[in-house]
């Protein structure tokens, strides 16, 4: 995804760390770039040093950066997932260390050619790659380790014009889907932690699954679902109160309320005359 962000220009990291505050996000997603810290960055380092070092700071800058918002989204009770290679020189980073020792966060590795990572041609790619999060929710999905039931094609070189090495940081579709899948499940576990925790309801509701007693609405709020057993305020509570309307007695009370007063004030209009 291109967003035309360059997290290389102070003014812009700002703006991130502004829209951080702001909005607070509940899960951020994260995958620094690799390249200076993959396997082919190892080699890169003795036969061009100039450019592996210009690269090198690149990438640190980025990854402390992934590492900076990473535990802020921890500090503030909210979560996190980043992707990197699995032997990527990143998590060896001292900010990444300390996240990777923290008794909050938690990582598996995922074997990309079980989640359709394939070269252009449609040989699959091994890739095996580190997820890190804030919760085992977020990433229990993507615990996935090749069957060995195929031939890996080594990401190395081109293949049809594509530079594989280039060709593989794109993330495969299904890889994508399992990432949504856990941020919606732990999303609703949130939820429901947060919606009147330790609160015991009558008849047993739960308000957590009706939207109205969710946002503490008034009985004839239309949010409510008037579900039995799960709505504060059920259907046949409510019909039941419709059914008693007014009382009997009252109707008269109002009526003569009424024409006194009004008697009242048309004799006060003929004194004015």
């Amino acid at each position: 995804l291109v967003t035309g962000i360059d997290l290389l220009n102070p003014a812009q990291v700002a703006l991130l760390w502004k829209y951080l505050t702001r909005h607070k996000p509940r899960v951020v997603v994260m995958g620094p770039p690799c390249t200076a810290f993959g396997l082919w960055s190892r080699l890169n380092r003795h036969r061009n040093p100039y450019g592996w070092h210009k690269q090198r700071i690149i990438g640190i800058k980025l990854a402390n950066l992934a590492a900076l918002v990473a535990r802020h989204q921890l500090l503030c009770k909210r979560h996190f997932i980043a992707e990197n290679p699995r032997d990527s020189e990143l998590w060896s980073l001292r900010l990444w260390q300390q996240l990777l020792h923290d008794p909050q966060v938690h990582q598996v590795v995922l074997h990309q050619c079980m989640v359709g990572l394939k070269s252009p041609s449609g040989k699959a790619l091994y890739k095996p790659t580190r997820m890190v999060a804030s919760s085992w929710t977020l990433i229990k999905r993507l615990d996935i380790k090749c069957d060995k039931s195929h031939y890996h094609l080594p990401i190395a070189g081109s293949e049809n014009g594509f530079a594989l090495s280039k060709y593989a940081q794109e993330w495969p579709r299904r890889m994508c889907e399992l990432i949504v899948d856990g941020i919606v499940q732990q999303l609703q576990q949130d939820d429901q932690v947060r919606a009147f925790p330790a609160i015991a309801t009558q008849s047993g509701s739960n308000p957590a699954h009706c939207p109205g007693c969710r946002a503490h609405a008034r009985r004839d709020d239309p949010r409510h679902n008037r579900v039995q057993d799960v709505c504060r305020f059920p259907a046949h509570r409510q019909h039941n109160r419709a059914q008693r309307g007014t009382p009997q007695n009252i109707v008269p009370q109002i009526s003569a309320h009424l024409q006194s007063k009004s008697a009242r004030r048309s004799t006060v209009d003929q004194n004015r005359v």
